[in-house]
């Protein structure tokens, strides 16, 4: 399982490994506070969130895309919102949170 780690005084991305691995990436960070986001693996609809943020109808889900270094914000609800894309967790939990009401 991969965890993907955000620094957490600015929201960006420092860096990601499995299991194995965290323990020396966590090793190279010490001293600075970091969140660790381990994408859901459940086999249900919210597979592959980092996050999810839910609202009455509706819920968002947020995903990490290592491939463009960018967090993904999805909309799942009767409406049809488009996705937005951001380097920076927290701005994509803000529109995560945005977008549910």
């Amino acid at each position: 399982m991969v965890h993907y780690l955000v620094f957490q005084n600015t929201g960006e991305f420092a860096g990601w490994g499995d299991e194995s691995a965290l323990p020396d990436i966590l090793n190279d960070f010490a001293g600075t506070p970091l969140i660790v986001l381990t994408p859901l693996e459940d086999g249900s609809i919210m597979e592959g969130t980092v996050a999810r943020v839910e609202g009455e109808d509706c819920w968002a889900g947020i995903y990490y895309l290592p491939e463009i270094g960018e967090f993904e914000v999805k909309f799942f609800g009767d409406s049809n919102e488009e996705d937005f894309f951001s380097e920076n967790y927290f701005e994509a939990m803000k529109h995560a949170k945005k977008l549910v009401g």
